[in-house]
C-alpha cells in the first residue's frame, strides 16, 4: 500500500512537468537530470573533492545530498565573517532594499571575494557533478534583515512562506552574526528538493500554493541556526522560508551566495 502511494505521488509530479516543462528542461540542460546521472558524476568526482576539503571535518556533504541542507564552520573563513559582522553590524546608505521586504543589501567588497569564493567553488562543483561546473548566478552580498527592516519595507514580502527558488541553483548563507530564535532565520523542508516540483508561485500568485505538496510528501522541517562563521548551504528547489520573529528586533547579518551550472 506504500509502495503505491508512492508511486501516485510521483505521477502527480511526473504529470506537472508535462504540463510545465521548461524547469525539468533546463535541468536536463545543465546535466542536473536525469537524477542517475547526476549521482554518477558526483561519484566520479568525490575523490577529488575530498582530497581538496580535508581541512573541514565538520562538514557534512551527505546531508546536503540527501537533506538539500548543511551547516558548517571554516575556521579560515570564521575569522572573515566575524571581520564582516563586527563592520557591518549597524545600516548605513550603502544597504539597498532588495526585491525581498525588509533585506537591506550591498555588495561584497572586493577585498573579501577571493578568500571567500575560493574556498566555496569546490562544493559547488561537487553538488553539480563536475569540477568547473558552478558558476556565480549574481554578485555576493552582505544582507541585513530585521523585524525592524520588514516593518518599514515598502515592498510586500517575497520569502516568508514556502517557495522554491531558480532551477539548479546552490545558495549559500554565510552567518557574520549569530542566527537563533531571536533572530531571522531559515526554515527548510529536509529531503524534497529532488521532487522537480513545478514552481506554481510564479505560475498563480499562490502564497499556499505548496500546502499540498508538504502534506502528501514526509519530509523534516531543518532551522538553520549557529553562530557567526557558520556556512549554511541549501538547495533551494526545496521548500523554504524565512520566519522573522515578531517580538525581537535582533538582526541577522550574512553574505548571500548563489552558485548554478551554468543557467542565471
Amino acid at each position: 500500500m506504500k509502495f503505491l502511494k508512492e508511486i501516485k505521488k510521483n505521477i502527480i509530479i511526473f504529470f506537472d512537468n508535462i504540463r510545465y516543462p521548461k524547469r525539468y528542461l533546463l535541468k536536463v540542460r545543465y546535466l542536473q537530470r536525469p537524477f542517475l546521472f547526476l549521482s554518477l558524476r558526483r561519484l566520479i568526482y568525490r575523490k577529488s573533492f575530498f582530497k581538496s576539503f580535508n581541512h573541514i571535518d565538520n562538514l557534512n556533504v551527505e546531508s546536503l545530498f540527501k537533506n538539500g541542507i548543511t551547516t558548517y564552520v571554516d575556521p579560515i573563513l570564521k575569522k572573515t565573517f566575524d571581520e564582516i559582522g563586527a563592520q557591518y553590524s549597524c545600516l548605513d546608505d550603502e544597504f539597498k532594499e532588495t526585491s525581498g521586504a525588509g533585506y537591506l543589501s550591498r555588495e561584497m567588497p572586493k577585498k573579501y571575494f577571493d578568500i571567500i569564493v575560493s574556498r566555496l567553488l569546490p562544493l559547488a562543483d561537487f553538488y553539480f557533478g563536475e569540477r568547473g561546473k558552478a558558476i556565480l548566478r549574481d554578485p555576493p552580498s552582505i544582507n541585513y534583515i530585521s523585524r525592524q527592516t520588514v516593518n518599514s519595507a515598502n515592498r510586500s514580502s517575497s520569502t516568508d512562506f514556502w517557495h522554491i527558488d531558480t532551477p539548479n541553483q546552490l545558495t549559500m548563507h554565510l552567518f557574520c552574526s549569530d542566527v537563533n530564535e531571536e533572530t531571522p532565520h531559515l526554515y527548510y523542508c529536509g529531503g524534497l528538493h529532488n521532487k522537480n516540483f513545478v514552481d506554481f508561485f510564479t505560475l498563480t500568485g499562490e502564497k499556499n500554493i505548496f500546502d499540498f505538496y508538504r502534506k502528501i510528501f514526509a519530509h523534516k522541517v531543518e532551522k538553520a541556526f549557529g553562530r557567526s562563521g557558520t556556512i549554511c548551504i541549501f538547495d533551494p528547489n526545496g521548500f523554504h522560508r524565512d520566519i522573522i520573529p515578531i517580538d525581537s528586533m535582533k538582526p541577522r547579518v550574512y553574505i548571500h551566495i548563489n552558485f548554478t551550472p551554468g543557467n542565471l
